[in-house]
Formats: C-alpha cells, sequence, structure tokens
C-alpha cells in the first residue's frame, strides 16, 4: 500500500495527508483509516463536497474558507 511507502520517508511526524479523497470509496476509505489506527498515523482526507446539515464529529468542514463548527 502507498501509505506505508510514504510512512517509511515522513520521519517522526506521522501525519499522511491525501487530496482529492473524494474519489476513494467507502471500503477504500476504510481500509485507510484501520491502516493509520494500526500504524498510530494521523492522516488527512481532503474532500471536496456538499457540507452535509447534521456535521459527523471527528470531521473539520470548511465552508467558503470558514471552518464550520458542530
Amino acid at each position: 500500500m502507498f501509505f506505508s511507502l510514504g510512512a517509511r520517508f515522513c520521519g517522526e511526524l506521522k501525519v499522511l495527508v491525501v487530496d482529492n479523497a473524494e474519489s476513494l470509496d467507502a471500503k477504500t476509505t476504510k481500509v485507510i483509516s484501520e491502516w493509520a489506527e494500526s500504524a498510530q498515523f494521523l492522516v488527512i482526507l481532503l474532500k471536496v463536497a456538499e457540507v452535509p446539515e447534521e456535521l459527523e464529529e471527528g470531521i473539520i468542514y470548511v465552508q467558503e474558507g470558514e471552518v464550520l463548527k458542530k
């Protein structure tokens, strides 16, 4: 998995950022989440999408440059 390659070269900062994550399906997103938890990494998935009416916990929503809070 390419995340393992990124993790190998990221040094002590255990963070990976994935752009265009809106192209990932639910199964792939779940695999990434499970890998991040087992590898003790913070993985940030950047998605362009409509902001839902009900904001989910653990997700940072940005709309027109403004961070929305739950």
